[in-house]
C-alpha cells in the first residue's frame, strides 16, 4: 500500500507542476483562427454614420461628408476533426491515443502532451484485499512521457518505463508526422518512428529501432477505429531470452465507443505477425474519462507492456490473469 501511495502522490507533484507551468505560459489552444472585418452594406443607410465637415471659410457649398463603415469582428474556431462532435471538442484533449497504441494524431503545434503510465504485476484476484487488487504487490511498471507538438501534423516523444517484471529500464524516443486527415482524405494517417534504449545496471546497454503505420477513422462523432502495423528489430517482453529472434513485426488495433462526450469505453489488441512472439496476443481493455484537456484511463491488462517493443511481442499471460493499471494524459 505504501508503494501505491509513493505513486499517487508523485503524480500529483508531477501534475501540479504541469499545471504551474500552464498557468504561467497561457498558451492558447492550437486551433487556426481567423478574424475577418465584414462590412455590412444591407443596413449602411441605418447604421454608418455622417461626420460632416466644414471648411475654415464656413463655407457650405465645401462640406465633406465622411462614411464611417460598420465593421464587425468574427472569429472561427476550426474543429480539431473537422467537424466531429465529442472527438472535436476544443475543450477536450486531441485523441492522440487509445491505452497504449498511438492514434494518427499528433500534438498540436507548441502543446505538450504528458503521460503517466502504471501497471499492477500480480493478477486481480491473487490476494486481492491484502494487496490491493496488485496495487501494493510489487513489481509495478510505471511510465513517465511528453509529447510536443513541433509543427502541424508532427510532435516528437519522450517515454521512460521502469523495469516491472524484465530486467531492464526502457527509454523511448520517437516522431510521429500525419500524412493525411479524415476531414479531407477520408482517413487519418500517420508514420512513426524511434528508437528504444534498454537500461540495466552491471550490464552494457542495448538498443533496437521501431517504426509504425497508423490510421484511424472516426465514425458518427462517437466512434473510433484505429490500428496499424509495427516494426521493432530488438523487442522485448518478460518471456523473451537472449536465444530468441530479436525482431517482431506485429498488428496493432484498437475501437473506441464515446458513450457521451465525457466517457469512452476502449479495446486494445496487439498480435505478431513475424519474428519473435510469446503465445497469446496482448489484450487491454478499459474506460476512459474525459475533462478539461485531460484524459483518465482505468485499464485492465493481460500485460505489462506499454511501449513499442513489447504491445507487438505477444505475452505469456493468458486472458484469464488480469492485471490493473491506469493511464493520465495531461494537455498543456
Amino acid at each position: 500500500m505504501k508503494s501505491f501511495l509513493m505513486v499517487m502522490v508523485g503524480g500529483g507533484i508531477f501534475y501540479q507542476t504541469l499545471d504551474l507551468h500552464a498557468a504561467k505560459q497561457k498558451r492558447p489552444r492550437n486551433q487556426q483562427e481567423q478574424v475577418g472585418r465584414i462590412v455590412t452594406q444591407g443596413e449602411r443607410s441605418n447604421e454608418n454614420t455622417a461626420a460632416t465637415v466644414q471648411s475654415s471659410s464656413g463655407n457650405n457649398d465645401s462640406d465633406l461628408v465622411e462614411e464611417v463603415e460598420t465593421v464587425e469582428e468574427v472569429k472561427t474556431i476550426a474543429s480539431k476533426t473537422g467537424g466531429d462532435s465529442n472527438y472535436g471538442d476544443p475543450g477536450f484533449p486531441v485523441y492522440e491515443r487509445a491505452l497504449n497504441v498511438l492514434t494518427a494524431r499528433t500534438t498540436p503545434k507548441g502543446d505538450f502532451t504528458a503521460i503517466v503510465t502504471h501497471r499492477t504485476a500480480q493478477r486481480l484476484l491473487e490476494n486481492p484485499i491484502h494487496d490491493y487488487f496488485g496495487f501494493d504487490a510489487g513489481s509495478m511498471k510505471i511510465g513517465l512521457g511528453l509529447r510536443y507538438g513541433v509543427r502541424d501534423k508532427l510532435d516528437v516523444g519522450i517515454y521512460r518505463l521502469n523495469n516491472g517484471t524484465e530486467q531492464f529500464d526502457t527509454y523511448e524516443i520517437d516522431g510521429r508526422f500525419q500524412l493525411t486527415e479524415q476531414s479531407r482524405l477520408g482517413l487519418d494517417m500517420a508514420l512513426r518512428g524511434g528508437v528504444s534504449v534498454f537500461v540495466q545496471e552491471d550490464r552494457q546497454d542495448a538498443s533496437g529501432f521501431f517504426l509504425q503505420g497508423l490510421g484511424n477513422y472516426v465514425y458518427k462523432s462517437k466512434y473510433l477505429f484505429g490500428g496499424g502495423v509495427g516494426f521493432h528489430s530488438d523487442s522485448s517482453n518478460p518471456a523473451k531470452s537472449p536465444q530468441d529472434t530479436n525482431f517482431t513485426t506485429g498488428l496493432l488495433g484498437y475501437a473506441e465507443a464515446r458513450l457521451v462526450d465525457w466517457f469512452a469505453v476502449d479495446f486494445e489488441l496487439g498480435m505478431k505477425l513475424l519474428g519473435y512472439g510469446a503465445k497469446w496476443p496482448t489484450i487491454s481493455t478499459g474506460i476512459k474519462i474525459f475533462t478539461n484537456r485531460h484524459t483518465f484511463a482505468f485499464v485492465m491488462s493481460n500485460t505489462q507492456m506499454m511501449a513499442a517493443d513489447g504491445i507487438i511481442s505477444n505475452t505469456a499471460t493468458n486472458f484469464d490473469d488480469w492485471i490493473l493499471g491506469f493511464n493520465i494524459t495531461r494537455e498543456i
